[in-house]
């Protein structure tokens, strides 16, 4: 049975990273539950053509720039002014608020979800006040907004993001020894993700001497820097970037050892969906990483900043498949327990409800 609601989901550009698979995870589940829904971005090229249009989204280029940005969103205000949703959701902190915005000028409630660490600098923290509820992805992410915004609790919910759980072949996917290892990252390559950590480690395996490759996969501002040093560092020939993606499943695949050296993270939806294939997962113990990787239980845990640390974790691995196949199992049985997709949905789905009945009943009150 449909859900009687129209939601309008207000998203960045997709890129590959954690926040646009959150929107078209969304996407996906509210076209099978029958949500009217459309979504509004300044950039979908990312996106398979046949994902635009079912996916109802429309594109208004610089929307996310400041001054362009104003004008393109009073032409969003004026195009749905006519026909406005019953409820905007807003995908990250970037497009507060412009949410916000719209939302007062068609009188209507506004959620917002918050992805990232919250450091306390971000502009969009000033009007914040003003949703009807916010969504935090991680204790993390919520501990940090508390500390910076002055917020109600009780319209604070903690939602955390879902990824699907793919069919998995135990003896042939994971560590198979008929095949060289592939050590891995995924998603955007920026400065807080610790990437030349990780490129430091891959120098210390190749100088042991283990039969490795390594994959970035990914796109970002330091995907030059990082292309150098690898030549710099002799991996030239040992580390594979993929950069031209829509789309990273098929890079997670290739990878038996997902590694994920953040400086600083929110929740890491790419290491959910690595730990889901049963991926032996190495983290860095920042942000909401820890409610996720319990060490030596559902992955391994290494202090940030420390490629000497890392390599150790990957050579130990290496030197126990037996042991890193139990341990990527663990991972993916508590990913199933706890970030399905269907129980990020049915949450968020039920969040909304509660907004447009409170709105609702407020309106009955004031006439």
């Amino acid at each position: 049975m449909a859900d009687k609601m129209r939601v309008l989901l207000l998203a960045q550009r997709f890129e590959l990273r954690g926040r646009s698979r959150y929107t078209m995870r969304l996407c996906n589940a509210f076209t099978q539950r029958g949500i009217d829904f459309e979504v509004i971005t300044p950039d979908a090229q990312m996106l398979n053509p046949e994902d635009i249009l079912k996916w109802h989204i429309s594109e208004y280029r610089h929307l996310d720039l400041p001054i362009w940005g104003r004008i393109v969103q009073k032409l969003i205000e004026r195009d749905l002014l006519d026909d406005p949703p019953d409820l905007i959701h807003v995908q990250s902190g970037s497009l507060a608020d412009f949410g916000l915005n719209l939302a007062e000028a068609l009188d209507r409630p506004a959620v917002l979800t918050i992805q990232k660490h919250v450091v306390g600098n971000e502009r969009w923290l000033r009007g914040v006040d003003r949703f009807d509820r916010i969504i935090t992805v991680s204790q993390d992410v919520k501990r940090s907004f508390q500390e910076h915004a002055k917020y109600p609790s009780q319209r604070l919910a903690r939602i955390h993001n879902g990824v699907p759980i793919p069919e998995l072949n135990p003896e042939t996917d994971l560590l198979n020894p008929t095949r060289v290892p592939v050590i891995g990252i995924a998603g955007p390559l920026e400065k807080i993700k610790g990437i030349p950590y990780f490129l430091g480690a891959a120098q210390r395996l190749i100088e042991e001497k283990y039969d490795v490759e390594f994959i970035i996969a990914g796109a970002g501002p330091e995907e030059g820097n990082l292309r150098r040093m690898a030549k710099e560092l002799n991996l030239t020939h040992h580390v594979t970037f993929a950069s031209n993606l829509r789309d990273l499943s098929t890079p997670l695949k290739a990878i038996d050892i997902y590694c994920l050296p953040s400086l600083q993270q929110g929740l890491g939806t790419l290491m959910l969906e690595a730990m889901a294939m049963g991926r032996l997962v190495i983290a860095t113990n920042v942000g909401g990483v820890e409610s996720i990787v319990r060490d030596g239980e559902t992955g391994w845990i290494v202090p940030a900043a420390d490629s000497t640390a890392l390599a150790a974790k990957i050579i130990d691995a290496l030197d126990h498949p037996d042991q890193s196949k139990k341990i990527g199992l663990a991972g993916r049985s508590f990913v199933r327990e706890n970030f399905s997709v269907e129980p990020m949905v049915e949450k968020t789905v039920s969040l909304y409800h509660q907004v447009l009945e409170s709105r609702a009943d407020l309106t009955s009150e004031t006439r």
